[in-house]
């Protein structure tokens, strides 16, 4: 994987990302109410499709590595023998070139589309609202006198 045209082209066009970050980052902070859920998700979705992607890739290469050693081809002609060619990028997930064999790559689209839906049904996106006060301040610092004088009514033992 060569990152030198990545590298050239960050530097040729530094200033229009660094312009286009800003913006983002003060859209976000002003829309940070639902901003913060939709990052939050986001993150929680790419890390379950990374450990999806890493266990999918380290299945396949356990399955042609037990395919090679299990054969009795290969107990008993060790010569001219090609282990399976069975892989998945694991860097490079979306170079499709790289999934062999290629149905393996919709085997892991179906799983993103599983864990998607799940994430759905059981981790919805929440929007943060503030939390209203336990018992009402009248004043900064203050506790009225019906908490002083009643401590179970306010959430107190």
């Amino acid at each position: 994987m060569d990152i030198q045209p990545v590298l050239a082209h960050l530097q040729q066009h530094a200033m229009a990302y660094g312009a286009g970050a800003v913006v983002v980052l003060i859209l976000v902070y002003l829309t940070r109410r639902w901003s913060r859920s939709i990052i939050f998700y986001a993150d929680e979705l790419s890390i379950y499709l990374g450990v999806m992607h890493a266990l999918v890739g380290g299945i396949v290469r356990l399955a042609a590595w037990f395919k090679d050693q299990s054969s009795m081809k290969r107990a008993f002609d060790l010569k001219d023998l090609a282990p399976p060619d069975w892989t998945t990028p694991l860097l490079t997930f979306w170079d499709t070139q790289g999934y062999k064999p290629f149905w393996i790559l919709y085997v892991e689209i179906t799983f993103a589309l599983v864990i998607l839906y799940l994430m759905y049904r059981f981790r919805p996106i929440r929007i943060q609202r503030k939390r209203t006060p336990r018992y009402p301040v009248s004043g900064r610092g203050a506790m009225p006198n019906a908490a002083k004088a009643s401590p179970r009514a306010y959430g107190r033992r």
